[in-house]
């Protein structure tokens, strides 16, 4: 009722997904439990105001109809003491896993893997991080590009090739490397980059956050995918249940009553009542993340590997989107 129903079912899920897998014991778990005073303001405030109450009764609830606080069992409680431990720990594998990139340390005798937090190898550089990256063919297979030669955005005059990663940027940075810098889009070897005839070249591509990037991905391949636009079975077919058409789907994120005409959907947020996020949510628990229905789902790390052998291939720089004009200008300011 105070947290919006869309997060609830997304950690739903996280949580079957954390189960599945047999992770559940191996969370890092932190108390951080809502005031009273907090959930009691709120309530107050609804209560006193018309305007609140009425948006508040408005909204269609599932679920518990308001949260209420109690005691943790002392098994789960967690002291600071242990809690700080366990983040000094946490740190220190972070700095050994760094220096066993960096080539400056060894594992732990007796061991032979490590576990370091994501974005937590912060005195190596990405390109460095990316190098070091393998994507084991029989897992991921379908996220590799067919071959290593594909189409990229390449200038001779400035001696730049961009490596396109869909829902990274790559329509801006294929209009960028065109206007700016005289591109055209060329099929090359990207296992060959780094050496003989691209040894003088500056290889690039943007990346981006990954969840950001799924969300991106799914509607660009839900789109795609749908039965309307192209023939044959989906392997999901209840994501578009009820929809016989564009107009169907698009009646749902932009409903009917809240329009004059269609021209507005494109430009506004959904208004859609849960339909379209419970189809997600039941996408994200049930697909194994291997197989994938559309190009646009493929992983980012495979689509910057070599499919003959599961290696990164070569990169000079890696830009993030949240950071593209930087990037764009660094580029420029070097040529």
């Amino acid at each position: 009722a105070i947290v919006p129903e869309d997060l609830l079912h997304v950690r739903h899920y996280q949580g079957h997904w954390l189960a599945r897998a047999n992770k559940l014991e191996t969370l890092e778990e932190k108390e951080a439990p809502i005031p009273r005073h907090i959930l009691d303001t709120i309530r107050q405030r609804i209560h006193d105001s018309d305007v609140l109450a009425s948006a508040y009764n408005s909204q269609n609830s599932t679920g518990v109809e308001w949260i209420t606080p109690i005691e943790r069992s002392p098994r789960l409680q967690i002291s600071k003491t242990t809690l700080l431990e366990t983040r000094q720990d946490l740190d220190s594998f972070d700095i050994l896993a760094t220096k066993i990139v960096q080539g400056k340390a060894s594992f732990p005798e007796g061991t032979s893997a490590l576990k370091f937090r994501p974005g937590k190898l912060s005195q190596i550089s990405e390109v460095e991080a990316l190098r070091q990256c393998y994507v084991d063919k029989a897992v991921y297979g379908e996220h590799f590009h067919r071959s290593d030669t594909v189409q990229v955005s390449i200038s001779e005059v400035h001696q730049l090739i961009y490596k396109f990663v869909p829902k990274s940027g790559s329509s801006t940075s294929r209009y960028m490397m065109k206007e700016r810098f005289g591109a055209i889009e060329r099929i090359k070897n990207t296992a060959a980059f780094g050496d003989g005839t691209f040894s003088n070249y500056t290889i690039f591509t943007f990346v981006r956050d990954p969840l950001s990037r799924f969300f991106a991905s799914y509607d660009e391949a839900y789109a795609r995918a749908a039965p309307w636009a192209r023939h044959g079975s989906h392997p999901f077919p209840y994501l578009y249940e009820g929809f016989d058409s564009y107009q169907d789907y698009e009646d749902v994120f932009c409903p009917p009553e809240t329009r004059k005409s269609r021209k507005e959907c494109t430009k506004r947020a959904s208004q859609e009542n849960g339909t379209l996020a419970a189809r997600l949510g039941r996408f994200a628990f049930e697909t194994d993340g291997r197989s994938i229905f559309d190009v646009h789902l493929q992983l980012q790390v495979p689509m910057l590997s070599k499919r003959s052998d599961g290696r990164a291939i070569h990169m000079d720089v890696l830009f993030n989107t949240t950071a593209a004009t930087n990037g764009w200008e660094s580029l420029a300011a070097s040529r």
